[in-house]
């Protein structure tokens, strides 16, 4: 089996049901408590600029993918957002 199915080590992880109130530095800064962030993103709709409620986090180690996981869901401006590891797309 390849180390993407079932979960493979990975420095990236997916964030769903962000509010669409969050910032990408609140973003940030939330998840720096686990580990030093490599490159954050927000996704947004093209059409209307707003955001799509989820984004990723990309992480220098994978060590930090783990503290993450520790727990599924994490509150982030009073909302609890889900937390996967991120898959890419090819799969």
């Amino acid at each position: 089996m390849s180390p993407l199915h079932g979960g493979g080590r990975t420095k990236k992880i997916f964030v769903g049901g962000l509010p669409s109130s969050i910032t990408e530095t609140e973003f940030k800064n939330y998840f720096d408590q686990f580990g030093t962030i490599a490159d954050v993103v927000v996704m947004y709709d093209h059409n209307t600029q707003r955001p799509r409620g989820f984004g990723f986090i990309t992480f220098d180690s994978d060590d930090a993918v783990d503290r993450v996981l520790h727990k599924t869901f994490h509150e982030l401006n009073g909302k609890l957002v889900e937390v996967k590891r991120a898959v890419p797309k090819e799969v």
